[in-house]
């Protein structure tokens, strides 16, 4: 078995929906409401990783976020999701 250890820091949640959203075809509308929560908070956790700290949605989803990699880690914005899965594949542990 293998581990990612990573620390989790949460600030003051700012926002919050009232209602989430359900698309046509949604078969989990579960899904539909932890997505919506996880999408509202997301930058709202701060996650370390291997020594690198980041909000949530950025570890999610780097290529979305790849600018403010880039910025991070002082990489070409190009190379930037290439260094964050280099990160949390350097950061699993046997167990």
């Amino acid at each position: 078995m293998k581990r990612l250890p990573m620390d989790v820091k949460a600030t003051p949640f700012a926002r919050w929906h009232d209602a989430a959203v359900v698309r046509d075809g949604d078969a989990e509308l579960g899904d539909a409401v932890a997505d919506t929560i996880l999408d509202t908070i997301s930058t709202d956790v701060e996650v370390t990783i291997g020594g690198v700290t980041m909000h949530l949605a950025a570890w999610r989803d780097p290529d979305h976020w790849s600018s403010d990699w880039a910025t991070l880690l002082g990489c070409d914005y190009d190379d930037a999701s290439e260094r964050v899965w280099s990160i949390l594949s350097g950061a699993v542990v046997d167990t």
